[in-house]
């Protein structure tokens, strides 16, 4: 997993790279900088913490946002922990 941020036209990314292949990769795009990655503990889904405080699930297999996304209640979130 690979985060990026393209400044000029405020874009965030998320390349999911396959291990086997590293070549082999899929983007999702975000509607903001992208900081952390915390995947879940079904290994199917991860979240990423995004600067506008977002933080949305992304399924692996489909490389796309799915339901269960949450919000920091700010913005710029610092850190994700699972427990």
């Amino acid at each position: 997993m690979v985060t990026a941020y393209d400044e000029s036209a405020d874009q965030g990314f998320a390349e999911i790279l396959e291990t086997a292949n590293p070549t082999n990769r899929r983007v999702v795009d975000l509607p903001s900088e992208p900081f952390h990655v915390l995947f879940a503990q079904d290994n199917q889904t991860f979240h990423i913490a995004l600067a506008n405080g977002e933080i949305p699930k992304i399924s692996l297999e489909t490389a796309e946002i799915v339901d269960g996304g949450l919000h920091a209640g700010g913005t710029m979130p610092e850190a994700l922990v699972r427990l």
